[in-house]
């Protein structure tokens, strides 16, 4: 396996491309036979378009023969003809140098928003520090179902009621108000 160089790691909404995948290549490398799902929702920004990528290792000749068959068979009976618009989108960028490269700086902007998102809850209130060290756009917070509604009955704060929140939903003007919310019904 090919360790990732420093200058891959620009592009990230984790850790960067590369570091991120890092993991699932050391599983994969450890195991015989290994299915890996890849979606572009996020990372291109085309939900709804049904666009990513399914990687196989059989293990053998005889066990890819087998896994194509069962592939086909169960992309024929759930979709027939997929969408291609979205792979489409994906393959125009990635095959361009300037546009991949635009992609990789938007991520690696987008990445930057969300580690400072984060960074300044976490700053608010030492109870929310475990969020600093997290990655992606959704967070938990420690909040019971009836706090939730709380904080949307109260102050028009809108997430699932198990406490999971869009960090990338916040903007800088609203970091404050959403966090003494927050911290206000931790407080109970």
């Amino acid at each position: 396996m090919a360790r990732a160089r420093r200058s891959d790691r620009a592009a990230r909404l984790g850790n960067g491309l590369e570091a991120d995948a890092e993991g699932t290549r050391l599983v994969v490398e450890a195991a015989d036979q290994a299915l890996v799902a890849q979606s572009c929702d996020k990372n291109f920004g085309i939900y709804r378009e049904r666009t990513g990528s399914l990687f196989v290792k059989a293990g053998s000749p005889r066990g890819a023969t087998i896994a194509m068959g069962n592939l086909l068979g169960l992309a024929r009976t759930m979709w027939s003809m997929p969408p291609d618009h979205g792979a489409a989108v994906a393959r125009i960028v990635l095959d361009d140098p300037e546009l991949r490269a635009d992609w990789r700086s938007e991520l690696d902007e987008m990445g930057g928003r969300i580690r400072m998102l984060r960074a300044r809850l976490a700053a608010f209130d030492p109870r929310l520090d475990y969020i600093r060290g997290q990655n992606g756009m959704f967070s938990m917070l420690p909040l019971s179902p009836a706090q939730v509604l709380a904080l949307r009955e109260k102050d028009a704060i809108y997430m699932a009621g198990s406490g999971r929140f869009n960090v990338v939903g916040l903007s800088d003007d609203s970091i404050e108000r959403f966090a003494s919310a927050v911290v206000r019904e931790m407080d109970g």
